[in-house]
């Protein structure tokens, strides 16, 4: 029996920004972003407002107990994943290894694609279903983590030229 602590796990997070190794990720900047927007007379809002808040009311509704987006830190559980993520979305990011700075955090495992492709043309049922399985379905592919605590960053592991 060993008296050592268990490793910590870690994961990848993609910023815009350059940060050094020891920083802080304070969950919740994606929701910050949209207590930001403003909506201006005529020009309607974005379409991921929508999907946000579509987000937000199927979590209320089905998994309460997970966390908020609006109140995460997103990340994914391998580099290659977050290469693809990063390759696919943001492609300027910078891909960062990360951990939690607190022990088992609340979490949840979703498919990213529920919450950023873009609604079929017959859109309507698509609106109310995909915030549903992104909460209830096992993401199976395009996983990210939502971790309901602030992540520190270990090492910068990928930096587009």
């Amino acid at each position: 029996m060993s008296d050592q602590a268990p490793p910590v796990p870690t994961y990848f997070h993609c910023a815009p920004i350059e940060l050094g190794p020891g920083s802080i990720i304070n969950p919740g900047n994606w929701g910050r972003i949209f207590d930001l927007y403003e909506a201006q007379p005529g020009s309607g809002l974005p379409t991921n407002v929508f999907k946000e808040a579509l987000l937000e009311q199927a979590r209320l509704l089905y998994a309460p107990q997970k966390p908020s987006r609006l109140a995460s830190a997103f990340a994914c559980l391998t580099l290659p994943e977050a290469i693809a993520f990063r390759n696919k979305h943001q492609k300027t990011n910078i891909i960062y290894e990360v951990r939690p700075t607190v022990p088992n955090p609340n979490m949840h495992l979703g498919d990213y694609e529920l919450s950023i492709a873009p609604y079929p043309p017959r859109y309507f049922q698509s609106m109310l279903d995909q915030p549903r399985d992104y909460w209830m379905k096992p993401a199976t592919s395009n996983l990210e983590i939502l971790l309901e605590c602030p992540v520190q960053i270990v090492a910068m592991v990928d930096r587009p030229i």
